[in-house]
C-alpha cells in the first residue's frame, strides 16, 4: 500500500527500524566507549601511578632498616645483610622514579614532586654519611668496644689490686692470699683468649701481651714462694728486677687496648648521632612529603572513579530518557533501573571498584 508520497508502510517500517537500530549503535558505542575508557583510566591509575607510588614507599621501611648498623655487637654477617638491603632498596627506588616521574601531573602534585626531590637527595646525603661512618666501624674490626672497654677496665683493676696484695705481703705480716701466680687463672687470662677482632693492630697488641702478662704472675709466685719461706729481701729483689718491669708493660697493654676500644666507641656514638640527629631530620621532611604525594594520588584514583561512574550512569539514563520518558516515571513494562554497580564489568571489577595495589595502605599508614 502506497502513501501520497510515494512511500510504501512497508518502506516507512524499514526506514524507522535502520533509525533506531543507528541510534542504539550509537549509544551502544558511546557506552562501551565509556565504559571503556573508564576502566582504561582506572587501569593507568591503579597500575602505573600508584604502583610507582608503592615502590618509592618501600625505601622507607627499608632505609629504617639500616639503623641496626648503629647497634655495637651485631655480627659481620648481618651488617653486610644491612648493606645489601639498602642497595637493594635503592636500586628498587630508582626503577621506581623512572617509573613515576614523567607520568602527567597536576600543579599540585608538581608543586608537592618539586619539593620532593631535593628533600629526598638531602635524606640520601644523610644516609651516605652515616654509612661511611659505619663502614669505619667495620674497618676499626672491633664489634663491641662498649664490651671490650669494661673488660680492660675491670681486668686492670684485678691487676692493680693483685699489685697491691704483693706489696702488702711484702712490707707487712700476715698478709698472705691465695692465686695471683698463674697468668691463665686470671680474669683477663680467661677472657682474652674467647675474644675475637679483625683490628689487626689489636690482634698484634694481644700476642704481645701474652709473655709479659705470665711473667708479671709468675713473679707473683716466686715473691709469694719467697715470703714463704722467710726470704723477704730476695723476694723484694724479685719484685723491683722481675714483676714491675712486666707489671708495667702489662698496664701500659691494657691502656693501649682501652684507647683502641674508646675510639670505635667513638665511632658508634657517632654513627648514632647522625643517625638520629641529621638523618632523622632529613627523612622526616622527605618522608612527609612523600606521603602527601601518595595521598594525592589516591584521591586522584577515586575521584577519577567516581567521574567514569557518574559519566557511565548519565549515559544510560540518556538511553533510557527518550524510551521510557522522564527518569523515575512509571510506565506498564517498565523495568527496573540497571544498578551502576552492576554494570559490564572489566577484569572481575565493577566499573568504580579501584585495584588495589599490594602494599600501598599498609606502607601508606605508616607514614
Amino acid at each position: 500500500m502506497a502513501t501520497g508520497t510515494g512511500w510504501t508502510i512497508g518502506r516507512k517500517l524499514m526506514a524507522s527500524f535502520m533509525l533506531v537500530s543507528g541510534i542504539t549503535a550509537i549509544l551502544g558505542g558511546v557506552g562501551f566507549y565509556a565504559v571503556y575508557s573508564g576502566a582504561q583510566s582506572i587501569d593507568e591509575i591503579g597500575e602505573v601511578r600508584l604502583h610507582s607510588v608503592d615502590s618509592l614507599l618501600t625505601i622507607k621501611s627499608n632505609a629504617e632498616n639500616i639503623r641496626a648498623l648503629a647497634i655495637p655487637g651485631l655480627p659481620a654477617e648481618a651488617r653486610q645483610s644491612q648493606y645489601d638491603l639498602l642497595a637493594s632498596a635503592r636500586e628498587e627506588y630508582e626503577a621506581a622514579w623512572k617509573v613515576y616521574e614523567p607520568l602527567p601531573q597536576t600543579a599540585e602534585e608538581a608543586a608537592l614532586w618539586n619539593q620532593f626531590v631535593p628533600a629526598w637527595e638531602a635524606w640520601r646525603a644523610e644516609n651516605n654519611r652515616f654509612v661511611e661512618v659505619c663502614r669505619q666501624i667495620d674497618g676499626n674490626g672491633i664489634a663491641d668496644p662498649g664490651d671490650l672497654a669494661r673488660h680492660l677496665e675491670q681486668f686492670t683493676k684485678d691487676h692493680y689490686a693483685l699489685v697491691q696484695r704483693v706489696l702488702h705481703l711484702l712490707h707487712m705480716e700476715n698478709a698472705d692470699f691465695e692465686g695471683g701466680d698463674d697468668h691463665a687463672a686470671c680474669n683477663a687470662g680467661r677472657w682474652l683468649p674467647t675474644f675475637k677482632t679483625d683490628n689487626q693492630q689489636l690482634n698484634a697488641l694481644l700476642r704481645d701481651f701474652d709473655a709479659p702478662h705470665r711473667r708479671f704472675h709468675e713473679g707473683v709466685g716466686k715473691i709469694k714462694t719467697l715470703v714463704a719461706q722467710g726470704q723477704r729481701e730476695e723476694a723484694q729483689q724479685v719484685y723491683r728486677t722481675e714483676m714491675v718491669v712486666n707489671m708495667e708493660h702489662v698496664f701500659k697493654d691494657f691502656e693501649a687496648m682501652l684507647a683502641m676500644a674508646n675510639e670505635s666507641n667513638d665511632l658508634f656514638a657517632s654513627a648514632e648521632s647522625q643517625l638520629l640527629g641529621p638523618l632523622a631530620q632529613s627523612q622526616d621532611a622527605a618522608i612527609a612529603l612523600l606521603d602527601q604525594i601518595v595521598q594525592l594520588n589516591r584521591d586522584l584514583a577515586h575521584a577519577e572513579v567516581e567521574q567514569v561512574r557518574g559519566g557511565v550512569a548519565g549515559r544510560s539514563d540518556c538511553g533510557r530518557g527518550g524510551r521510557d520518558g522522564p527518569r523515575g516515571a512509571h510506565h506498564p513494562g517498565h523495568q527496573s533501573e540497571p544498578d551502576p554497580d552492576r554494570l559490564p564489568t572489566r577484569g572481575g571489577r565493577r566499573p568504580g571498584q579501584r585495584r588495589g595495589v599490594p602494599g600501598l595502605d599498609r606502607l601508606a599508614a605508616t607514614g
